[in-house]
């Protein structure tokens, strides 16, 4: 988990590719954020709170890759939280976030009046007036787990009642709402609005739970494929966990670009049950064994015999789990 969360925040700090990620989750691919504009921010954010008795209370939050954008309103913060896991408690965490970078940039304004008035008395919330200005913060979660995220995408499906009238009626009114920008891999439809390599690694996220897919998607993508670069190598072989991908990154020169074709073409030799169950795929599809029990039975056996996982083999024979792990312990 450690491997893919670093491998991730490295290689989306790379100006092109946030600039593309947002471009392509936000703007349906339109070029608004451009590279040129981007500046790295430190992605650790600090409050230091002390109440009238002179407690301290320290806070310290550590950020997935942050920017600061010089854009179309003059200045943002763009932000990128990755999630190999559903976190139903996003919306409040991710709004806490965002009220650290307001509270940050409250502060260094305070900062720059405190240098230029050493005069100035009260803190940095008093002394905030009505023509100071602090920029936005848009944090977008990229979530590229197994399971869809369904649920707690917005601080209402966070509270308790929350379908009640009286919520509905009443609270709702005067309780602001929070809702997530999500980037779901699985439910990415069009990943060409990606314009940068970042497409080749969505698309192989997309497909990484179905081997047959995953070659279906290197067969397609052979041109754009045979010239990746090593930091995108690097980063599939850990969000993959494809550790045959690695005897090829030492191999290469700083700047050089990889064949993935090849690299995936040896994963597939190392893997040939996949060409064993697209056949057994193509056999069913044709209707040779439809409707034909014992016919499926003796495929599911052959296909457990042969090592495939039982989601595979539900997969390809369309049957279920159960049905799958009955013949499973029948055989063993």
């Amino acid at each position: 988990m450690a491997k893919r969360d670093i491998a991730l925040k490295t290689w989306l700090k790379n100006k092109e590719r946030f600039a593309d990620f947002f471009n392509g989750a936000l703007f349906n691919g339109e070029q608004i954020v451009d590279s040129k504009d981007l500046e790295e921010m430190d992605s650790e954010s600090n409050k230091i709170d002390r109440d009238k008795n002179a407690s301290t209370t320290y806070i310290k939050r550590h950020r997935d890759v942050v920017m600061r954008w010089r854009g179309g309103v003059n200045l943002a913060i763009l932000a990128i939280e990755n999630q190999a896991n559903v976190c139903y408690a996003m919306p409040a965490r991710s709004m806490f976030y965002d009220a650290l970078s307001y509270d940050e940039q409250m502060k260094e304004i305070h900062r720059i009046k405190r240098k230029n008035n050493s005069n100035l008395k009260g803190n940095y919330i008093s002394s905030f007036g009505i023509n100071d200005r602090i920029c936005p913060a848009v944090t977008v979660v990229f979530y590229h787990g197994d399971v869809p995220w369904k649920d707690n995408i917005e601080l209402y499906d966070m509270f308790q009642g929350r379908e009640t009238e009286f919520f509905e009626n009443i609270l709702k009114k005067y309780v602001p709402n929070y809702k997530l920008n999500i980037v779901d891999v699985s439910n990415i439809e069009d990943i060409k609005r990606f314009k940068s390599d970042l497409q080749i690694v969505l698309g192989m996220l997309k497909c990484k739970n179905n081997k047959v897919e995953m070659k279906d998607y290197v067969n397609s993508n052979r041109k754009q494929l045979e010239r990746v670069d090593i930091d995108t190598v690097e980063t599939i072989s850990a969000l993959l966990n494809m550790n045959q991908l690695d005897k090829y990154i030492p191999k290469a020169k700083k700047g050089e670009k990889i064949d993935m074709c090849k690299a995936m073409q040896d994963w597939c030799e190392e893997n040939k049950e996949i060409g064993r169950a697209e056949g057994i795929k193509e056999g069913i599809k044709e209707g040779r064994v439809e409707g034909r029990v014992e016919g499926i039975r003796s495929i599911v056996v052959n296909m457990i015999r042969k090592g495939l996982s039982t989601e595979d083999i539900c997969d390809l024979a369309q049957c279920e789990t159960e049905y799958v792990e009955e013949l499973r312990e029948s055989i063993v």
